[in-house]
């Protein structure tokens, strides 16, 4: 399996990242014990949305969270529930504060992923909102690969998208 550099995963908020964090990610490291190893632990290190491990790093950013979208590079972005990202309606461009067009969130985040040309890996997923066929997500998804995940239902063992 290869491998994957510095990692930055947009959730919709500040609160649902931490969420998503503490119930999810966290969890998931302290059982795998292959990903615990390459923890790299202290205060300032290991926090609830910023976790080094050796060699890279996971970065969990709310979409909105202006100043946590700047300074870093990363291999692997997961955008998280991207419909309900803040700016990911509409073109998935907002509008700053001056009234001048800027890059959503989610654009940022995907910039972020630049300097990885061959190796760069974007993951989007979410459920479509209200809008159906029209939201964000639908239509990134029609432009994309369109790849379904399937996973095994841990009563049946079904595949399940």
């Amino acid at each position: 399996m290869p491998r994957v550099g510095s990692i930055v995963w947009l959730d919709p908020s500040g609160q649902s990242a931490k969420k998503v964090s503490k119930s999810d990610i966290q969890p998931f490291i302290e059982r795998c014990a292959a990903v615990w190893k390459l923890g790299i632990f202290s205060k300032t290190t290991w926090q609830i949305l910023w976790k080094t491990f050796r060699g890279k790093l996971l970065r969990m950013v709310g979409s909105g969270a202006e100043a946590d979208l700047h300074g870093f590079n990363a291999e692997l972005a997961i955008l998280n529930e991207l419909d309900r990202c803040k700016e990911a309606v509409v073109n998935r461009r907002g509008k700053t504060d001056d009234g001048r067009e800027d890059a959503s969130s989610a654009d940022k985040i995907i910039a972020r992923t630049i300097l990885f040309p061959n190796t760069r890996l974007v993951i989007e997923n979410a459920s479509p909102g209200v809008a159906g066929e029209y939201s964000p997500i639908w239509v990134s998804f029609g432009r994309g690969s369109q790849h379904h995940c399937y996973l095994p239902c841990p009563h049946c063992s079904a595949d399940r998208a």
